[in-house]
């Protein structure tokens, strides 16, 4: 019976934590300069929002936590420009899932490709 009790107090531990737990990308800046990104939650109730700075450094990590997001799981990037071209945005993003995002320059401003990592 205290067998029990343990496997079933730490699988609730487990989906408890899952839930809490952030989403890791790795970003790969091309354009050669700091970029400003906007991540946006796609489920949440209200307008859920914000942006974070890539440095120029070709490789980066970022975390995207469910926090952040409202509680939703499924999030949108979009690379921020400037006011007069509009950014490229990848849309219907998994929480759960690790994905490799390229920005590159185009010739309207910057475009964003996200590749899942398996």
């Amino acid at each position: 019976m205290r067998k029990l009790r343990w496997i079933t107090a730490s699988f609730l531990l487990l989906i408890n934590v899952k839930a809490l737990l952030a989403g890791e990308i790795q970003v790969i800046n091309e354009t050669g300069k700091d970029l400003t990104i906007q991540i946006e939650a796609q489920e949440a109730m209200g307008e859920t929002k914000y942006t974070k700075s890539i440095p120029a450094q070709y490789e980066s990590t970022l975390m995207v936590s469910r926090e952040e997001l409202g509680g939703s799981k499924l999030y949108s990037i979009t690379s921020v420009t400037n006011s007069f071209a509009e950014g490229s945005t990848c849309h219907n993003l998994d929480l759960d899932k690790k994905y490799k995002f390229v920005f590159k320059n185009d010739n309207v401003g910057t475009i964003c490709l996200a590749y899942p990592i398996d």
